[in-house]
């Protein structure tokens, strides 16, 4: 029990000490940004090492 009160304790401390604006600039960051950037990187190396991508060619769409 004690271990929750001390991290609720250094997640006020830390959510009271910022503007709003940067707190929610942090949760879009952390919550939407960076695991959308995993799963996608994730995804395109998988379907590089199974073959799902023709690698003869290949732009990304960046060359049209």
């Amino acid at each position: 029990m004690n271990k929750i009160k001390l991290t609720y304790n250094k997640v006020y401390n830390y959510a009271k000490g910022k503007p709003v604006a940067e707190l929610i600039a942090e949760v879009i960051a952390f919550g939407f940004l960076l695991p959308l950037v995993i799963v996608g990187l994730t995804t395109i190396i998988f379907a590089l090492l199974t073959g799902e991508i023709n690698t003869n060619n290949i732009t990304f769409g960046i060359y049209g």
